[in-house]
């Protein structure tokens, strides 16, 4: 038997292909079918549940006929806040899918997805409203518990910003203390015996230099610990990179007579609309590391001035780094495994990507043990 496709509903193919519009025909697949079927009439009173609904819900047909459908399955807040529109809507003649939260016999709570439409008699008027409902409580839980994950992983990484700051604060007032009384006391010495203040200087150079570290790490810290929790605010401003790069030479050509830092500027230079904290904060760590790192050489700042981007080197001739520890480069606190006994917090090339993300460039590392490291920044200038 041929059978022309021209039906545009389920009900006319299937009275096409049996020849008869027998209603027991269609109540044969709802009581089939996955998912839990409600009819109800215009005052929501159940009419027809097939047998996934008593499964899903828990009650006997006989329990659920000519029961009022809210009522029965739903809290009362849940009925004031969704079922009464939901039963406006269906008068309205609307279609719609939303997920709700009912009550079983046994009082357990179960998540449906109910998919809702008119029922028209012959003449057209609305006379009620059939529901499928998919049961997607395994769904909502795994949903709910993710929610929850998610709460306290955000109330944990409040916890960890607030010690971070209040950890930071309660060691720098212990810090400058210590500063400021060594150097009282390298005064009084200076006065009393100068013969031995030039053996005692050394002490309190080596107290500062600990001190100086230890706020340095205070500082760092504090960043990382914004720009990952993304309390960070930018402040984007024209900078002159060419005069950043200049003062941080300035700041390490002071430190020795027979080293410092090497400026190169290629390009035509052009000022870059960025956050001049972190842009200085970001370069002091690369060139800080290029210098510490190394011993002979030089180590250079280069700029490239390019079209779209500024490139941004900081090459050295060091120690290098190990080339299986060069993906956790950028992890807060690692360290390599050849940098033993100098200082560092491990802290400075994650800051340098916290940055470089933020301002939509790139960094990437080029580095061979006792042959030296490269550093890369791409920024775009038009960003």
């Amino acid at each position: 038997m041929f059978i022309q496709d021209t039906s545009e509903t389920v009900s006319e193919a299937l009275i096409e292909l049996t020849g008869s519009n027998d209603v027991r025909l269609f109540i044969g697949l709802i009581e089939m079918m996955h998912d839990g079927i409600l009819l109800v009439d215009r005052d929501e009173k159940i009419i027809f549940a097939n047998q996934r609904m008593c499964e899903i819900t828990g009650f006997e047909k006989e329990e659920l006929i000519g029961e009022i459908a809210a009522s029965k399955l739903v809290a009362k807040e849940v009925r004031e806040k969704i079922i009464d529109q939901k039963l406006n809507d269906r008068i309205s003649g609307i279609s719609e899918t939303y997920d709700i939260r009912i009550q079983r016999k046994d009082e357990t709570p179960a998540w449906l997805r109910v998919s809702g439409s008119p029922v028209y008699d012959i003449s057209g008027n609305i006379v009620g409203s059939i529901g499928v409902h998919a049961d997607i409580t395994d769904e909502k839980k795994k949903e709910l518990a993710l929610q929850e994950a998610l709460e306290q992983e955000k109330q944990l990484s409040q916890s960890k910003s607030d010690f971070v700051a209040i950890a930071s604060h309660q060691f720098r007032t212990p810090l400058a203390i210590i500063q400021s009384n060594v150097e009282l006391m390298s005064m009084k010495l200076e006065k009393q015996l100068p013969d031995q203040c030039q053996n005692f200087n050394s002490y309190v150079d080596r107290v500062k230099d600990e001190i100086k570290n230890m706020s340095d790490l205070m500082d760092e810290i504090l960043m990382i610990d914004k720009l990952n929790s993304g309390k960070f605010q930018s402040k984007i401003e024209s900078v002159d990179v060419v005069e950043v790069g200049k003062k941080i030479k300035e700041k390490f050509d002071v430190l020795s007579s027979e080293r410092g830092i090497d400026l190169e500027v290629h390009g035509s230079p052009k000022n870059l609309l960025i956050d001049r904290r972190l842009l200085n904060q970001s370069l002091m760590n690369l060139v800080s590391n290029a210098y510490k790192y190394s011993s002979a050489d030089n180590p250079k700042i280069i700029l490239t001035y390019q079209e779209a981007a500024l490139m941004v080197e900081v090459c050295d001739t060091g120690i290098g780094i190990p080339l299986n520890e060069q993906k956790f480069l950028f992890d807060p606190f690692f360290r390599g495994s050849n940098v033993e006994g100098m200082n560092g917090t491990g802290l400075g090339l994650s800051i340098v990507k916290n940055f470089m993300d933020q301002m939509g460039g790139e960094i990437s590392i080029c580095s061979e043990p006792n042959k030296g490291t490269n550093v890369t920044l791409s920024i775009p200038i038009n960003h």
